[in-house]
């Protein structure tokens, strides 16, 4: 079973390896909602970037397969 702190210091890239069924549990350990200031900042750690999306196989896709 996955602890509420493995989920807290997931990263988004490591929460989607995370299985579903754990999580839906994960909340039971939970005292006290997070502050706004500690989800925003939870926010900021996990974020991610538009610049880091990889759109060269599309360009490729719109040039040499629309019609």
């Amino acid at each position: 079973m996955t602890k509420l702190s493995d989920v807290a210091e997931s990263s988004l890239r490591q929460i989607r390896d995370l299985d579903i069924d754990d999580v839906a549990y994960v909340h039971h350990d939970l005292k006290r909602l997070p502050s706004y200031t500690e989800l925003y900042k939870r926010y900021l750690r996990q974020r991610w970037d538009v610049y880091e999306l990889d759109f060269s196989q599309d360009a490729v896709d719109w040039r040499e397969r629309m019609t």
